[in-house]
C-alpha cells in the first residue's frame, strides 16, 4: 500500500494544501512541481538581519523570525489562529498528559483511538503513546527526541492484530508506536514524528512556533516611530538655536557654545 505523504512549504516546512499558491503560515509564493510531489519557491531573497534565504514574498524570516511584511494586522490574525488551535489541541489531551508537557512545548499531532482511551502525541520535544485497548491493560511509552537515533518506516502487522505501526529507535531501546487501524493515519502521524525529529536535530523551529512568539503588541509603524523618536534631538543650543542630537554633548557641535543643561 502506498505511503501517504502530506505536502509542506519548501520555505518554512508548514503543512500546505496541494491547491495552495501561497503558504498560509509564512506567506511564501509556491509552485507545485509537475509530478505533484512537492512545491518549490517562486523566487528568493535574503533576510536583512540573519542572511537566511527566504521566499521573496515571505511574511517572516523562517530562521530568526524577523518580520518582513508591513501587514502586521494580518500577522496578528494568523498568530491568534495558531494560538487558538494550539490551546484547543492541548485541551483535548488528558490531564496527566498535559502535566507532562513543558509550558512552551508545541504539539504537532494528536491521534486518538478506542473512543479516546488511547492517545499518541508528537510534540517538538518527544513522542508519547498511551495504549489502552479494551481488551488489555494500558501502558505509556515516551521517546524524547534528545534520545532518538532514528525512526523506522511504517509497517503492516497482521500477526498482533495491530495492523499499522512504526518503531522509534532510542539510546535506551526501541519504542513501538502502534495501534493504528489504517495506513493513512499511521503515515500522517509518522510524517509528523519524522519532521519533529528533523527539526530537533537541525535545531530548527516550526514556523508556527515562530508565529506564536512574534512580538506583535505594537504595529510596525508604531515601532519605527518609537525608534526614530529615540534619536530625535531633545536639546537646542541657546546661541545658534539648532537642535542637538541626543548624547552626552558638552559643546554645541554646530557653533561650539558650551551647552547649558537643566
Amino acid at each position: 500500500m502506498a505511503h501517504i505523504v502530506g505536502l509542506s512549504c519548501p520555505n518554512c516546512g508548514g503543512p500546505t494544501n496541494r491547491e495552495a499558491s501561497k503558504c498560509g503560515y509564512c506567506g511564501a509564493g509556491l509552485i507545485l512541481l509537475p509530478d505533484g510531489s512537492s512545491f518549490r519557491n517562486k523566487s528568493e531573497m535574503i533576510c536583512p538581519k540573519c542572511g537566511t534565504t527566504n521566499e521573496r514574498s515571505s511574511w517572516i524570516c523562517v530562521d530568526c523570525g524577523t518580520i518582513l511584511t508591513k501587514d502586521i494586522e494580518m500577522l496578528k490574525e494568523i498568530q491568534k489562529k495558531v494560538r487558538f488551535e494550539q490551546e484547543r489541541v492541548k485541551n483535548s489531551l488528558p490531564s496527566w498528559m498535559k502535566d507532562k508537557l513543558e509550558t512552551e512545548e508545541f504539539v504537532h499531532c494528536v491521534y486518538k483511538i478506542y473512543k479516546e482511551r488511547s492517545f499518541s502525541v508528537v510534540t517538538d520535544k518527544r513522542i508519547i503513546i498511551n495504549w489502552a485497548p479494551f481488551f488489555r491493560s494500558s501502558w505509556i511509552q515516551e521517546a524524547k527526541f534528545s534520545d532518538v537515533v532514528s525512526i523506522g518506516p511504517v509497517k503492516y502487522d497482521a500477526y498482533h492484530g495491530v495492523m499499522w505501526r512504526f518503531e522509534v529507535n532510542t539510546f535506551h531501546g526501541t519504542v513501538l508506536i502502534d495501534g493504528f487501524p489504517d495506513a493513512g493515519n499511521c503515515s500522517i502521524f509518522h510524517s509528523w514524528a519524522v519532521k519533529a525529529l528533523e527539526n530537533h536535530t537541525q535545531r530548527k523551529k516550526d514556523v508556527r512556533v515562530l508565529i506564536i512568539k512574534l512580538p506583535l503588541g505594537e504595529d510596525a509603524d508604531q515601532k519605527e516611530i518609537k525608534k526614530e523618536t529615540e534619536i530625535i534631538p531633545t536639546l537646542a543650543c541657546h546661541k545658534c538655536k539648532k537642535e542637538i542630537p541626543k548624547g552626552n554633548y558638552m559643546f554645541c557641535p554646530f557653533c561650539g557654545t558650551t551647552l547649558e543643561r537643566k
